[in-house]
């Protein structure tokens, strides 16, 4: 019987380095920063922007990114600066002083409280402590408790014109028109605020739900509801980013799929060529939507990177454009060694050998254990020549797949197969590195796009990432 997996939380020191410097570390805006933060719900940014190069030792995290903290303080404090903290926990204080003995409601309450400086809280759980609350405030105020008590505020016209908060006097001739007038107007706002405010809060939660649906349908191998579920969230409200990630992957997922299905050595027909090139303008668009939405989520730009990847040899200029989404990935995210070899495999694939070694060597240096980084360095200078620095390469790669037979398999052929072109079979390299643990993956080289997409002829026009302008040679089309 296997267990249930268990939630993975980030660890409180990288919580607790993520929120301090997120407060303390921005110094175009320092202050704001302190004070507020940097804005409710924005922890994935925080956390691509300002982790350690150390987190890449930790052996079964270090490829993840996280959205929440590893407590809802310590996301608050990132998020909402110290003052969004000091007013968490003058609540918590306020909510202690109105106790009531034997309640359910205060112990529940209470309990969110505390629960809130140990565990993160998704957007449901903050959600729910807070109607809680007010059951709690509203249970005090029908009970008559003394810490609980109505205020009442009129906004009133003084005689210069300005506007003031202070009880209106019935008795004074001449105000009641006034202040009925007012009171009209206040209504009519408040009413207009809770009115955007509640139907924003209804298309969001039709869209989570059509989304929810569309990743259920994924799993089955449905690929055109998933397509029109999705499509359907996003007209709903397309204000999340991730809507737009997720909609660009299904996209170029069905143009692949439906390239995959044309028989080799034979043309598609007009039609197909149509349906296919709809999907990757859509899967474009999608990707750049997610970029324009939250441009300062790296796994956007990652997403865009990628998509742009994929159309290399298909449309112009996609190599140029790919290479440009990968470095502002790794802007806003610069101790993650994924992207460094990502975009290694874009130089290694346009046969720009320098450029892929570079890049492949920054990844191994962020993480000395990284047995994929050493191959595809080893494959780059193989490509060059460099055969004896290939083979040191590929030597490391293999005290670290020591524990994994299917990459140990691998670098065994690999080592065999360089061996024989230089006659050596003793050449050893003067490094060893030890794995730090962890699940290791796959030994692979990206020499091609995940699948071969039709030649578009001619070539396929796409946008290029948001910011940049197109080079000239696709300007002068």
């Amino acid at each position: 019987m296997t267990s249930p997996n268990k939630p993975v939380i980030l660890p409180y020191i990288y919580g607790f380095q993520t929120a301090f410097a997120t407060i303390s570390q921005d110094a175009q805006r320092f202050i704001f920063s302190l004070l507020f933060g940097s804005g409710y719900g924005t922890f994935l940014v925080d956390f691509t922007r300002y982790k350690l190069p150390s987190f890449n030792l930790e052996p079964n995290l270090w490829n993840l990114t996280f959205s929440y903290s590893s407590s809802y303080v310590l996301e608050l404090i990132a998020t909402t600066g110290i003052l969004g903290g000091i007013a968490f926990i003058f609540m918590l204080f306020s909510t202690f002083k109105m106790r009531a003995s034997k309640n359910a409601l205060f112990t529940s309450v209470f309990a969110g409280f505390i629960l809130a400086f140990i565990l993160p809280f998704s957007y449901a759980n903050v959600v729910l402590l807070f109607v809680l609350l007010a059951l709690y405030i509203s249970y005090l105020n029908i009970e008559g408790d003394k810490n609980v008590y109505d205020v009442l505020l009129s906004l009133v016209a003084s005689k210069s014109g300005m506007f003031a908060f202070e009880a209106t006097p019935e008795s004074q001739p001449g105000r009641k028109s006034e202040s009925a007038a007012l009171s009209i107007i206040s209504s009519l706002v408040l009413l207009a605020i809770v009115g955007t405010a509640s139907f924003f809060t209804y298309k969001f939660i039709v869209s989570d739900t059509a989304f929810a649906a569309s990743l259920s349908q994924a799993n089955l191998n449905n690929g055109q509801k998933t397509y029109q579920l999705q499509a359907s969230a996003i007209n709903d409200f397309p204000y999340r980013s991730d809507y737009h990630r997720i909609f660009s992957q299904v996209n170029m997922a069905l143009a692949n799929s439906i390239a995959s299905g044309i028989p080799q050595g034979s043309s598609p027909s007009a039609q197909v060529q149509q349906n296919i090139s709809t999907l990757l303008q859509q899967g474009i668009t999608s990707g750049r939507n997610a970029a324009v939405v939250s441009p300062l989520t790296s796994v956007n730009w990652q997403n865009l990177g990628q998509t742009y990847r994929s159309l290399i040899n298909v449309g112009q200029n996609a190599e140029q454009f790919s290479i440009s989404s990968y470095n502002q990935a790794i802007a806003l995210d610069p101790y993650n060694p994924n992207l460094y070899l990502q975009l290694g495999g874009i130089y290694y694939q346009l046969k720009l050998w320098d450029q892929a070694q570079g890049q492949f060597q920054i990844a191994i240096n962020l993480k000395r254990d990284f047995a994929n980084a050493y191959y595809n360095l080893g494959k780059a200078l193989e490509q060059k020549g460099d055969l004896e620095n290939a083979l040191a390469a590929y030597n490391i790669v293999k005290q670290l797949s020591e524990k994994n037979k299917e990459n140990l398999d691998q670098i065994n052929k690999d080592i065999a197969a360089i061996e024989a072109q230089i006659g050596s079979k003793k050449t050893e390299t003067g490094e060893n590195i030890q794995p730090q643990g962890g699940q290791q993956t796959p030994l692979t080289v990206n020499e091609q796009p995940p699948a071969a997409l039709p030649t578009q002829n001619p070539p396929l026009k796409i946008s290029p990432p948001p910011g940049t302008t197109p080079p000239a040679s696709e300007s002068a089309n």
